[in-house]
């Protein structure tokens, strides 16, 4: 009785295991948004340059050089899903804002 009863106590410690609900239902936003981002591993903190699409992961990046620039990314993934990305940066009038 009492082996049985240590069984049941350290089966009943060890977690359960299942899937997780939701966890690998939306993997496909976490595609990076251009060849850019991806290359650099699909996350971008400082490369600040005049790419539009790099907003989109640190939208600290945006400035008044980026004025009036178009980014248009299309990728074709496994399984025939496509992916495009649409930027567009544009500064305001008395402001440094982007």
């Amino acid at each position: 009785m009492r082996f049985l009863a240590i069984i049941l106590l350290i089966g009943a410690s060890w977690s359960a295991r299942a899937q997780l609900g939701g966890s690998y239902t939306y993997q496909y936003l976490l595609l990076p948004n251009s060849a850019r981002v991806a290359a650099l591993g699909g996350v971008n903190v400082s490369s600040m340059d005049g790419d539009a699409a790099m907003g989109w992961m640190n939208p600290a990046l945006l400035n008044a050089q980026m004025h009036n620039v178009l980014s248009v990314n299309h990728a074709i993934c496994a399984g025939n899903i496509n992916h495009g990305y649409v930027a567009y940066a544009r500064s305001g009038r008395n402001t440094d804002l982007t």
